[in-house]
Formats: structure tokens, sequence, C-alpha cells
């Protein structure tokens, strides 16, 4: 079986793919497959970056992972139109080994030139909700309307493999 290859960046991106992703011809590789090993490894939270925009989160075995968190304080040579301008801040609070207690959401958006604005229409908060769930169906946490983050029921994890190399196949 051929490995799936997903363009992985601008507005086109915000879903997390599982699956190898694609930038330019350049391999990025597999986003859950990674922030799943890291924790694996031993990570206490992971915060992901690349595609400009937003993408949803999880906790997994008790730790946040942030897929994205899009683009903040862009300098101008990246483009901040529409989606591209939502980011939020993350602010999380870990216990003492590790695991996610809580965390709070506070959208922001990109107004050139005054720069990042909070975003009185909570667009990034919103965005993450829809996205954690439409991607990871019970994501393991609940975002409260005032930005809390706060942890959920999550049914067991189906671990996610990369798929084989096209010479790997018979």
């Amino acid at each position: 079986m051929a490995k799936k290859l997903v363009e992985i960046q601008g507005i086109g991106a915000t879903h997390v793919p599982f699956a190898e992703e694609e930038y330019y011809g350049e391999p990025r590789g597999d986003v859950v497959y990674f922030a799943r090993g890291v924790v694996d490894a031993g990570a206490d939270l992971v915060i992901g970056h690349g595609p400009h925009v937003v993408r949803g989160m999880e906790r997994y075995k008790d730790r946040l992972i942030a897929y994205s968190l899009g683009n903040f304080a862009t300098y101008y040579g990246i483009s901040v139109a529409g989606i591209k301008g939502i980011a939020p801040i993350l602010t999380t609070t870990l216990d003492g080994d590790g695991r996610f207690v809580e965390g709070e959401i506070v959208s922001t958006i990109q107004l050139r030139p005054a720069g990042p604005s909070v975003d009185p229409q909570d667009r990034a908060l919103k965005m993450i909700r829809g996205l954690s769930i439409d991607d990871f169906g019970e994501p393991g946490l609940t975002f409260l309307p005032d930005g809390t983050v706060v942890t959920a029921e999550r049914p067991a994890i189906v671990p996610h493999e990369l798929m084989p190399d096209e010479e790997s196949t018979p």
C-alpha cells in the first residue's frame, strides 16, 4: 500500500490528516504518530506548528497535544488573511507528574499594522473546539465558552500506525 501524502499548509490544512504530510514535495512526517510517540517517550506537553492555521487538540495518556496554534505576531512576509490571522494564546496547568489539569484559550486575531489583538468573536476557541471534535470524536477535552479547557472522559485510543512505504509492501 502506498503512503497517503497530504499537502499541509494554509487554509486547507486545518484538519489533522492522520497521514504523512508533505509541503512543496518535502516530506514532513505524520504529526499524530510523532506527537503521540513523543508522549509515549516521556513528553508532558506537545505544541505543534507548521500549517499556519489552528488545528485541533487532544488529551492523549493524560497529556495535552495541541497540533497547531496557527500564526501569532507574524512578520509581513506571511499572510494573515482570513483564518491565517486567527490564533490562540494557550496557557496550561500540569500536575506534578506532567498530567494535563486544565488550560485556557484566549483568542487573538492579527490586524495589520496593529499586530495581535484579542478577538471578541473567540474564533480561535471556536475553531479549535470544532476541529478537535471533528478530528478526534471525543478528544478528552471540554472547551468551555469562557475559554477554559478541562479534561473529559475519552474512550480507549486505538494506536495510530504509520502507513508502510511503497517499497516495503509485497
